[in-house]
């Protein structure tokens, strides 16, 4: 009896080892970027073009932001406020050609940069294009946006930057005239901020939410008018 439950308990043991092997997560497909007060260094600097998630990692002493820069400088995406022993991800969707990661240890100067090359077919976003025309910058509180007329025309390309000031994470959900999803920021955490960038091909008024829960009832919602060029 006492042979027949060893060898019963050595199988559960097994079984459970097996088990516990088979249930191991696989890891991020995320690029990592380790970021220092002196070092910008990816993992990786030939990547196959489409949708990329850079992860950076701040083993610095200083507050860091890590930047995806085009020709000339034109800045693509960026993600900020990465504290100290810290990680955040910053995904951009890359056609193919020579980009420059840029980290920025105490958030100023032209950053520490580092190349990539992108190759392969897909990609929505070119080196040589131009991201953005310019920022606007808008605040989440919890429940409304703290937005200005942002006075954009037609033809526009704008990149907004949210900071969200809440106790909640909040997103950004923007509409065209006729009502369809023309993009997003993310739900994006208190205290952190969110990116999007979009391009305003016709006039007209485009409204926007807080697609989080029960916040757009609850008052985080707005419009604002394209005008024509």
């Amino acid at each position: 009896m006492i042979a027949t439950r060893a060898r019963s308990t050595a199988v559960a043991l097994v079984a459970l080892a097996i088990g516990a092997v088979g249930c191991t997560s696989s890891s991020s497909n995320a690029i990592a970027v380790t970021s220092t007060d002196t070092t910008c260094v990816p993992a990786r600097t030939r990547l196959d073009a489409g949708k990329l998630t850079f992860e950076v990692t701040n083993k610095g002493k200083q507050t860091t932001e890590l930047y995806v820069f085009g020709e000339g400088d034109k800045v693509i995406d960026e993600v900020e406020n990465v504290g100290p022993g810290t990680s955040r991800t910053l995904t951009v969707d890359l056609a193919a050609g020579d980009y420059q990661l840029g980290c920025k240890p105490g958030q100023k100067g032209n950053g520490i940069r580092a190349r990539i090359t992108v190759v392969g077919k897909g990609g929505a976003v070119q080196a040589g294009t131009k991201a953005a025309d310019r920022d606007v910058e808008l605040t989440a509180v919890d429940y409304s946006f703290q937005l200005a007329d942002p006075g954009i025309k037609a033809g526009e390309t704008i990149r907004f930057v949210m900071k969200n000031e809440g106790h909640q994470p909040h997103d950004l959900e923007v509409f065209t005239p006729d009502n369809k999803v023309l993009g997003q920021i993310d739900q994006t955490d208190p205290r952190k901020t969110g990116t999007a960038t979009l391009t305003f091909a016709v006039p007209g008024r485009y409204r926007y939410i807080c697609d989080v829960a029960d916040h757009q009832a609850r008052g985080m919602k707005g419009a604002f008018t394209v005008a024509p060029t």
